[in-house]
């Protein structure tokens, strides 16, 4: 018995271990190539504008549209009404963010410890959606927009925002208008509204659009202002429905992170 008990651990350890191993690598290799399939064609924050030797990515969310007073509805008054109102429910396919901490240059100190885990992203329970209900009075050349009661700052240096929307099969286009501190506008194309149901919009920051300023210490980043929709004229009659949940940005944090805690603050 003995004896028999002693094969049977080698014929295990020689060949069934060595099977399970080439099986996790094998599984390992598919779920990489999955990973990176479906990243093919998306932004990559990490290679858009890099003007530093290093940066520390973090995903945050700006906005989860819980509050529908937090926003305000606009549109041309001779073309139709707007009215905006939450709801219950969201996108399934929503991920949670992942972030870890961002330590600073030589390790975490008493005086500057650095950033935890997801810093700066807000806290809030993640219940509702923002919908949007846009009645035309006639067909025309319009928009539709809704901006937050004050606009909603963007820490770092941001790469990239993404946006679930609800699509209706229609060839209306989205933007979403930012601002930096001196008061620069600019536009950034979200995309085609002619998707079905919930889609996750991604667009890329131009690295033209200028988020740092070395003369300044305190005028970074870019402020959101408004989102805006361009409808296709030939679609602008009945009612038009669009929802809005969990504005998001990837950004670089490694400059807030790596501040110097001493600095002196150039706003008076």
């Amino acid at each position: 018995m003995k004896m028999k008990f002693l094969i049977i651990t080698i014929l295990t350890t020689w060949v069934v271990l060595p099977l399970m191993s080439q099986n996790n690598q094998q599984q390992q290799q598919q779920q990489q190539q999955q990973q990176q399939q479906q990243r093919a064609g998306e932004p990559q924050p990490e290679y858009i504008g890099v003007s530093t030797a290093q940066m520390a990515l973090r995903e945050i969310s700006l906005s989860k549209f819980e509050d529908d007073a937090f926003w305000i509805g606009n549109i041309p008054r001779d073309v139709g009404f707007i009215t905006l109102r939450r709801f219950e429910g969201g996108p399934v396919a929503k991920r949670p963010i992942e972030n870890s901490p961002i330590p600073p240059i030589g390790g975490a100190t008493e005086q500057n410890p650095g950033f935890e885990e997801s810093p700066v992203t807000i806290n809030e329970p993640d219940i509702y959606v923002l919908g949007v209900k846009v009645t035309h009075l006639r067909r025309a050349v319009t928009y539709y927009s809704i901006r937050p009661i004050r606009p909603i700052p963007i820490p770092g240096v941001a790469k990239v925002l993404s946006m679930w929307v609800v699509g209706r099969n229609l060839r209306h286009r989205i933007f979403i208008h930012v601002r930096d501190y001196f008061g620069n506008r600019a536009r950034i194309y979200m995309g085609m509204l002619t998707h079905s149901g919930w889609e996750e919009l991604k667009a890329t920051i131009p690295p033209n659009i200028r988020q740092v300023n070395p003369r300044y210490n305190n005028k970074q980043g870019l402020l959101i202002d408004e989102i805006v929709i361009e409808p296709d004229p030939v679609e602008t009659y009945g009612n038009y429905y669009v929802y809005f949940d969990d504005l998001r940005v990837v950004t670089d944090l490694f400059p807030e992170a790596n501040r110097d805690p001493d600095d002196m603050a150039d706003n008076w």
